[in-house]
């Protein structure tokens, strides 16, 4: 298809295999996995404190203590994302965006793949690269922070964290998205044709980290800590909402879209096409995207999702090898392409319409 391509609102995504289904084994471990979350949430009270005892003794020596609480919050994280997954999926199934989409897509097997190594890829990486920035520039900058923020009310820095996170994240993404080196690396988010709850831990460890940059330097001037109590319960939603957002669901949640980012109007910056391009880039607010007026005001169009780069993998395989291929594939195609100098000198923005 075309960039210019226009298809029906009620879409068959001709990228997309129309039959094919995640294997019944990989349908079962993932089942399987969502109830042993439950029994883990179930007993946390007691079940974090072992695994905090046991990363401590363990890989104490190489996380360190702050490393281990990190990690036992992240398993808090994931444990509620598997939890939730049969409610996210009875609601694909009950309203889909797209209704041709199967519920165990093999966009869905792919992406549950990258939900599987993220804590590595996705978390690790940028993580150690964060601290890397810390202790190389994070002193240089110390005596240029703004202390007098730390003495705000807890709850008042709660809310400054939130509203700063949240507006860094729209200003990254929007950099992501128009620079070509970068967008290189954030088009493999943007190459899923079937757009799924797991969708939205597709992220290129190199697209993490240009994030981490465009964060780094505001983050430490404001001299914001995101230690705050009540910090972890709003991560934990937060990262659950971007999957819920992510997910095969025909919602805009009435006038709520006016605020928060919905299905229906992330699904927009998924769009292929052109008049969607560069659209929507919200990640909890939408109030940004209406300030800086990259808003699109259509909240009841379902478009076609994907990329123009016909040699970009699509996030689909129908077994489990094929999905380990895919995924291979898509973490070495950005590198790939900024080696052939695919970019044709267009090295400082890129064009909406351009792949």
């Amino acid at each position: 298809m075309s960039r210019g391509g226009v298809m029906p609102d009620n879409i068959s995504n001709s990228l997309a295999p129309q039959s094919t289904h995640m294997p019944r084994a990989a349908v079962a471990v993932l089942l399987a996995a969502c109830v042993a979350c439950v029994v883990l949430l179930l007993s946390w009270s007691w079940s974090s404190r072992g695994l905090q005892f046991a990363c401590d003794n363990v890989l104490g020596p190489v996380l360190q203590k702050r490393g281990c609480t990190a990690g036992v919050s992240k398993i808090f994280t994931y444990s509620w994302a598997l939890a939730l997954l049969p409610v996210m999926l009875l609601f694909e199934r009950l309203r889909p965006a797209d209704p041709t989409q199967p519920v165990f897509s093999p966009g869905l097997l792919v992406d549950s793949l990258w939900f599987l190594v993220f804590p590595i890829l996705g978390i690790w990486l940028p993580d150690a690269f964060e601290r890397l920035l810390n202790t190389s520039v994070g002193s240089t900058l110390a005596g240029f922070r703004l202390h007098a923020l730390t003495a705000l009310p807890l709850f008042v820095q709660l809310i400054l964290v939130i509203l700063v996170s949240d507006f860094l994240a729209w200003f990254g993404h929007y950099v992501r998205h128009k620079i070509p080196a970068l967008w290189e690396f954030h088009k493999i988010h943007h190459s899923q044709v079937q757009l799924n709850y797991f969708s939205t831990r597709r992220l290129h460890p190199l697209d993490l980290i240009a994030q981490s940059l465009v964060r780094f330097l505001p983050w430490t001037l404001l001299g914001l800590n995101v230690a705050l109590p009540g910090f972890l319960i709003w991560s934990t939603f937060l990262r659950l909402f971007e999957m819920f957002v992510h997910a095969n669901i025909r919602t805009s949640l009435g006038p709520l879209h006016y605020v928060f980012v919905t299905p229906q109007t992330h699904r927009i910056h998924h769009s292929m096409r052109p008049e969607h391009i560069d659209k929507n880039f919200g990640d909890f607010l939408s109030v940004w995207d209406f300030l800086f007026r990259t808003q699109c005001t259509d909240f009841n169009v379902y478009p076609e999702l994907g990329i123009h780069d016909q040699s970009c993998p699509r996030g689909m395989a129908s077994t489990v090898g094929g999905a380990v291929r895919v995924v291979l594939q898509e973490l070495l195609h950005p590198l790939r392409a900024l080696g052939s100098g695919l970019f044709k000198g267009r090295w400082l923005f890129r064009h909406p319409t351009q792949d």
